[in-house]
């Protein structure tokens, strides 16, 4: 898998796998979906805002500001 994904690095958006993200914390939450984390962070508010789905690569509900 790794190979594949150097190989296409050039093409992706993400600069991180995703599914490989554990507990790397938000500040590598945020670098990997980069400008749609604003977006998803209102989405995630929206339709799960008591954070019930947070394991893994975990988006944080946007808050009120």
């Amino acid at each position: 898998m790794r190979t594949r994904a150097v190989r296409n690095a050039p093409y992706v958006s993400c600069p991180y796998l995703l599914p490989e993200l554990m507990d790397e914390g938000q500040e590598r939450v945020r670098a990997s979906y980069r400008d749609d984390y604003a977006r998803l962070a209102r989405v995630k508010a929206d339709r799960d805002p008591r954070n019930l789905f947070r394991l893994n690569q975990n988006i944080q509900p946007a808050t009120g500001s």
